[in-house]
């Protein structure tokens, strides 16, 4: 993230949301609950001094989490985020499985949430065809807190 500063920055300012994923990308369920506590505040306060904004939003790399672990992330004023269909973009595979793993394997519904990287390679090239796929299919891309804002259990972190 640090050296992602800009790129960040660049991300809010166009209205996006950010949200923590820990500093080091780290498996924290096995590390003390220290360490993990540690990376979790590290990440969430470089992500404030870049955008000046308080995060509410955290993935557990890797799904790498426990219930200790998701009290911390509520403790923290946090709300966990999972989602719905893995392209599987990290595995270096092409835009056109990317685009499957979304559109073809119809896994898309309303609520759905796709994760996807910045480091996938064919990550972009794919979504510029699943963005016009998915509306054109009659529905709406929004940000995670609006997506949990009719979600009661989330109401409180967002």
């Amino acid at each position: 993230m640090e050296c992602n500063k800009d790129l960040c920055k660049s991300i809010v300012d166009r209205g996006h949301e950010i949200g923590n994923h820990t500093y080091n990308h780290c498996k924290l369920k096995e590390m003390p609950k220290e360490d993990a506590e540690r990376e979790i505040m590290q990440a969430q306060e470089l992500l404030f001094q870049i955008t000046g904004q308080n995060n509410k939003l955290f993935r557990f790399p890797y799904s790498s989490c426990n219930r200790k672990l998701l009290r911390l992330i509520h403790q923290k004023g946090m709300a966990s985020i999972g989602w719905t269909i893995d392209t599987r973009d990290w595995e270096g595979i092409g835009a056109e499985q990317i685009y499957g793993m979304v559109i073809n394997d119809r896994k898309v519904e309303a609520g759905s949430i796709v994760l996807m990287h910045t480091t996938g390679q064919h990550t972009v090239e794919a979504l510029d065809r699943i963005i016009p796929a998915l509306k054109a299919e009659g529905y709406e891309l929004v940000k995670v807190s609006d997506l949990f804002r009719s979600t009661s259990v989330y109401k409180r972190f967002i």
